[in-house]
């Protein structure tokens, strides 16, 4: 199963958020979704905001559609493969569209939250307590 690492449009807005975050758990309660969304801190050229991990195929069927990443200039993509590693994926704008443009960014894996800070992106997962990046 492939994961999507993203985030909103306009994420530092409360209300956005909260719509947001109402969508999903709407969503994810009445089983709409394969899998559930989780929330994230990340940085992505330097910039802190918040994120989110959910299936891609929930990602491509719920987000996408509804313009909640219409201004994004990318997501990430992670795809597990059989060795136990993850290979990323950035997907760059236009979002949405039939002209995507998806580049290997590398191997994601855990790193101190030293080592995230000194990174271009990096993601921690606080219902884990774990920072990610990618190598």
């Amino acid at each position: 199963m492939a994961y999507t690492i993203f985030s909103i449009d306009n994420v530092s807005d409360v209300h956005t958020l909260a719509k947001f975050m109402r969508h999903v758990d709407t969503l994810e309660a009445i089983s709409r979704t394969k899998g559930r969304t989780k929330t994230c801190i990340g940085s992505y050229k330097g910039v802190l905001e918040y994120s989110f991990i959910m299936l891609t195929t929930d990602f491509n069927e719920h987000i996408i559609p509804m313009g909640w990443v219409d201004n994004q200039e990318s997501v990430l993509h992670i795809y597990p493969e059989k060795s136990g590693r993850f290979s990323t994926f950035i997907r760059e704008n236009p979002i949405g569209t039939d002209n995507l443009s998806e580049h290997y960014l590398g191997v994601m894996q855990e790193v101190s939250k030293k080592e995230a800070l000194v990174l271009d992106g990096w993601t921690y997962r606080p219902d884990l307590d774990v920072y990610y990046g990618v190598m």
